[in-house]
Formats: structure tokens, C-alpha cells, sequence
């Protein structure tokens, strides 16, 4: 499915949305090699329980967007992760 997004130039290829059971990271990167060097960039949506350290994982992993409605949670989680060193420090 990732080729054919790809090829008819759409901006964003997504992982699974309202699925019971989310995208592994296995499963991403097959996703995000279909579009390495492309226009299409990857967007994460389903990320499951604890969110925070599998968004991180994703974004780790080269996911350009995370789709989520517990985005609260996730920018909450930061300075924590920060602190134990699952997150780099922030250098904006």
C-alpha cells in the first residue's frame, strides 16, 4: 500500500488509524523505507500504552508526524524522559 501512496505523490504516508491494536515499529519502518528519498513523509497514528516512550520510539525511528488525541499526556511526559535520558535535551 506505502508504494502506491508514494507513487500517486500524496504528501503523507499514515500507519493505522481507529485500529484496536497499533503499528509496531517493525511495521513503520517497512512503511518509512517505502518512502526514504522521497516527497512522502510518514505520519504515526495509533500509538498504544505508555504513549509517551512509543511516540518517542517512532519519532526515534524517523516518523515525521505523530497523529493522537493524547497529545497532553505525551508533552507532559518530556521532561521526565528528559531527566532519566530517554529524551536528548531540548535545544531550541
Amino acid at each position: 500500500g506505502t508504494k502506491l501512496i508514494v507513487e500517486a505523490g500524496c504528501d503523507y504516508a499514515k500507519t493505522s488509524t481507529g485500529q484496536y491494536v497499533g503499528p509496531t515499529v517493525e511495521q513503520f519502518l517497512v512503511m518509512a523505507e517505502v518512502c526514504k528519498g522521497t516527497k512522502t513523509k510518514t505520519k504515526v497514528a495509533g500509538v498504544k500504552h505508555p504513549r509517551p516512550q512509543n511516540a518517542w520510539v517512532f519519532l526515534a525511528a524517523g516518523a515525521d508526524l505523530i497523529g493522537t488525541r493524547a497529545a497532553e499526556p505525551m508533552i507532559l511526559a518530556l521532561p521526565t524522559m528528559r531527566k532519566i535520558g530517554i529524551v536528548p535535551p531540548y535545544k531550541g
